[in-house]
């Protein structure tokens, strides 16, 4: 049975808005109502699904799946960067938004650490004279846009212990010098941005987990866990940026509930 009440009353609007996929109460109105409407048809497929293929729904899922997703690209959805940042960082990313990683903007950031007087020349020469980035692969911003507490220090605790990220570590992994220094500097932070779902791509389906998590919060289980992860390859506007979470600023504790981690921050 398709839900009642207000989401079958729901108006279409067509301004942009921004969307946070762990709470229905932020998601825009059009993609309720569509939602609303074809409940019957997500759920049969969920409550059927062995084998997708022989799913005798498949062909009316697909079709509203693809719609879902058209009306899906006219809106935003908050996503979450986790990395280790100096505080210079974070305030160039409060001015000026989230810069797409390549080898000049390393260099650029390893600068940044001979200023402060963290590393000596030696140290300084060994991290500049890394190539850090593909030429033949396209940079990329990634986020998650689930709990982030539900991912847990495996999932996204590393993200949080290096500046310059596990890239930069495993580059180094010879020089425990460098990486102990690499782990002491910077702040652990969350960078928060509301993103054009259309320049977006996602490692699983945007609009099946939409979908399952409508269905899971009108009280019916799915067959799968909702974890949604993606990433970008423009860079994130100044006002594209919702907030920053530094640690260990209370939201930032709310969002990793980092304080039951077995290893600290």
């Amino acid at each position: 049975m398709k839900p009642t009440g207000t989401r079958a009353d729901l108006t279409l609007k067509t301004a942009r808005q921004k969307m946070n996929i762990n709470y229905e109460n932020s998601w825009p109105d059009d993609v309720l109502e569509f939602l609303a409407d074809n409940f019957d048809l997500f759920l049969q497929y969920e409550l059927h699904l062995k084998n997708e293929r022989n799913n005798y729904h498949y062909a009316d899922h697909s079709r509203s799946k693809n719609q879902l997703r058209e009306i899906l690209n006219n809106h935003k959805i908050i996503g979450f960067h986790c990395t280790r940042l100096l505080q210079a960082e974070i305030d160039c990313i409060r001015l000026y938004g989230l810069t797409l990683q390549n080898n000049q903007n390393m260099f650029k950031r390893i600068r940044m650490l001979k200023i402060m007087g963290e590393f000596n020349s030696a140290e300084i020469e060994s991290l500049a004279g890394i190539s850090y980035y593909n030429k033949f692969r396209s940079p990329k911003l990634h986020f998650c846009f689930s709990q982030l507490k539900n991912e847990g220090e495996q999932g996204i605790g590393n993200f949080f212990k290096y500046w310059g990220g596990e890239a930069l570590r495993d580059k180094l992994a010879m020089d425990m010098t460098i990486i102990e220094k690499l782990k002491n500097v910077g702040i652990p932070c969350i960078i928060e941005a509301s993103l054009p779902i259309n320049n977006l791509y996602f490692l699983r389906s945007l609009e099946e987990t939409v979908a399952k998590t409508y269905i899971i919060n009108c009280h019916f289980e799915t067959n799968e866990i909702i974890d949604l992860e993606g990433w970008q390859t423009e860079e994130v506007a100044a006002e594209e940026i919702v907030n920053i979470h530094e640690f260990p600023e209370p939201s930032f504790l709310k969002l990793t509930e980092c304080n039951t981690w077995d290893e600290k921050l």
